[in-house]
């Protein structure tokens, strides 16, 4: 998620959702090479080969982000992960555009805690998948929650 959103803090951090998640981001991948990719969506999506999500502007136009990534999730060896704060611009759309994949995606909130509807959102996306709903993460702390096997 790279909407306007991704800049604001929580719970009086000094760094923004963005900025948190970056470093873990950078972090991730520098420990996985070649086996992170990066899409990062605001009013639509990006690839990002460079692991460089785009800087947070926009809205949150999530269903077109899962429209986009949808045809990859027939590769049966990759994992999806969705790092949000759960508050997409439209809610039903993301409902029908998940049940179009063939791979669940597992959703990471980085959002406000206080956010109830926005940490149900997230709940049902990853169930409708078949994903994992993995809860609130610090951005900070994204790189502890991803299951980076061999593939195997």
């Amino acid at each position: 998620d790279s909407s306007s959103s991704m800049g604001y803090g929580d719970n009086g951090s000094t760094k923004t959702r963005y900025e948190r998640a970056f470093t873990s981001l950078e972090t991730l991948q520098g420990n996985n090479p070649g086996k992170v990719a990066l899409v990062s969506f605001n009013n639509e999506p990006f690839f990002n080969p460079d692991g460089i999500p785009a800087q947070p502007t926009g809205g949150t136009a999530l269903e077109i982000a899962l429209a986009y990534v949808g045809p990859v999730t027939l590769a049966k060896r990759l994992k999806f992960y969705l790092i949000c704060d759960g508050e997409p611009n439209n809610a039903d759309l993301c409902y029908e555009e998940i049940k179009k994949w063939k791979a669940p995606l597992h959703t990471i909130f980085i959002g406000d805690e206080m956010n109830a509807d926005a940490r149900a959102f997230m709940k049902k996306l990853a169930k409708l998948s078949g994903g994992n709903d993995l809860g609130h993460v610090d951005a900070s702390e994204l790189e502890d929650v991803f299951f980076l096997g061999d593939g195997k």
